[in-house]
């Protein structure tokens, strides 16, 4: 999956000598949290919603409410822009951009080919994606099967949906992060959830009870 089928678009973007409450105007007219600064087609800043929130304490000191007003409108946002900006391009893929994301603590990159802006992806797309490729939005039930499950081969388990013509909608890995086990997860579309655990122990896979904290 590469970031140019999933990111956004129509990127609005903004020059750096916006005034910001025309900035904030602009992100709250299209309600969106980030604005690429572009100058003569070229990407040199971005700006967010939380940079612009905090640009008003940064400049206040004790001016009053009129003083601080006058000054904030003559701030351009090129005084309080990103200049160091990660970019990812179209064909990376989904999981190197949402790495990125996660490592930089940043919410959304601009899609770069070459030195065009061609879109955007957020950390919202990356989450519509995770919910489609889990399958939450399909009815189903979820089924978590203990790390032992290496032991078998997964067409075993595969069969075993197949012979109750049970589909399979989705299957990941994960390592829990206090056990250090890797378990298994498999959504699928019945909602018996108890006649398929029976069916699953019965076939020798240990099915999880996620209510348990221990397990």
């Amino acid at each position: 999956m590469r970031v140019s089928r999933f990111m956004q678009t129509n990127v609005i973007t903004i020059p750096s000598n916006t005034l910001i409450t025309d900035a904030q105007k602009i992100m709250q007219q299209n309600d969106i949290r980030r604005l690429p600064v572009v100058d003569n087609g070229k990407l040199v800043g971005i700006i967010t919603r939380s940079r612009l929130r905090d640009a008003a304490p940064s400049v206040a000191t004790s001016l009053s409410v009129w003083e601080l007003n006058y000054l904030l409108s003559k701030i351009t946002i090129k005084e309080l822009m990103e200049t160091t900006v990660l970019t990812v391009a179209p064909d990376s893929t989904i999981e190197d951009a949402a790495a990125v994301m996660a490592e930089n603590r940043i919410g959304a990159m601009p899609v770069m080919d070459g030195d065009k802006l061609v879109g955007i992806i957020t950390a919202t797309d990356l989450f519509r994606l995770l919910i489609d490729v889990l399958g939450v939005r399909q009815p189903g039930v979820r089924i978590q099967i203990d790390e032992p499950y290496k032991s078998k081969p997964f067409g075993s388990l595969a069969e075993i949906f197949a012979e109750h013509s049970v589909p399979i909608l989705s299957v990941f890995t994960f390592t829990d992060p206090q056990t250090h086990r890797q378990d298994m997860v498999v959504r699928v579309g019945t909602e018996d959830a108890e006649f398929m655990t029976k069916v699953l122990t019965d076939n020798g896979f240990t099915v999880m009870d996620e209510k348990d904290p221990a397990s």
